[in-house]
């Protein structure tokens, strides 16, 4: 933009909490299910009413993809998901770019790639994660009574300060990767001694806590206020070994 006057821009906007303001193949589910365990009588009923909702978030789908979205224009018939959409809610627009890390932020966050950072992929180790500001869609339905849940892929970033349950998710299981970077170990040409270093992640299983915890984790940073449990390396894909006997 040109400022004729030769002006100085203006300063980045204050974050905006969208979520607190508006509310109304790879697989990761979110589930937030309203909470019985609520303090003040007016706040118990409320949730009594309250829908569970839950998110199924794939990647690489295409709104053609979706019989109940192309109505019989394609081919492709996923009659179990058009039934979630005759008794559910169906999105009409969805703005984001197209990656999976960026996608998921701006779902989770309700702002735009440009505004978290989360712009391009992420990967093992990288010091880049969903903001500690960052207001999110589980940060607002836990103080609506909700009791909330993330399982399968996060991509949000793999330190310990990025994990769902540090972002108002009571718990967390799952991976934080493409399948293809929990796989990269298994290849024949790995540099088992970068495994260490820049190898992902391995499975997590996080629960909330109120506890801080200051235990300094290698790679991954301080606990803090959630438990951590490594449940180990993803299995290798079947066809893996069989692979190599096809290599030149």
């Amino acid at each position: 933009m040109h400022d004729p006057a030769g002006s100085a821009l203006l300063p980045h906007p204050p974050r905006r909490p969208v979520f607190q303001s508006v509310l109304g193949g790879v697989v990761a589910a979110i589930l937030f299910a309203a909470s019985p365990e609520i303090s003040g009588a007016a706040l118990a009923q409320a949730s009594a009413k309250k829908p569970n909702i839950l998110v199924i978030m794939g990647d690489d789908v295409g709104w053609f993809n979706i019989g109940t979205y192309h109505r019989g224009i394609m081919s492709g018939k996923t009659p179990n998901l058009d039934k979630l959409a005759d008794e559910g809610m169906m999105f009409t627009d969805y703005y984001a770019e197209a990656s999976c890390t960026a996608g998921r932020a701006n779902f989770i966050t309700g702002e735009l790639p440009i505004r978290t950072g989360l712009t391009t992929v992420g990967q093992a180790g990288a010091d880049i994660g969903i903001p500690d500001e960052a207001v999110t869609l589980a940060t607002v339905l836990k103080s609506q009574g909700y009791t909330t849940g993330q399982f399968g892929k996060n991509h949000l970033g793999d330190l310990n300060k990025f994990l769902p349950t540090v972002h108002g998710f009571d718990e967390f299981f799952g991976y934080l990767y493409h399948l293809d970077a929990m796989s990269d170990p298994y290849w024949y040409d790995y540099p088992q001694d970068w495994l260490d270093k820049t190898g992902p992640r391995n499975l997590v299983h996080a629960f909330a806590s109120d506890v801080n915890d200051p235990t300094e984790m290698p790679r991954w940073g301080k606990v803090g206020k959630q438990k951590i449990i490594d449940e180990g390396p993803l299995a290798p894909f079947p066809n893996m070994e069989d692979w190599r006997l096809f290599r030149i």
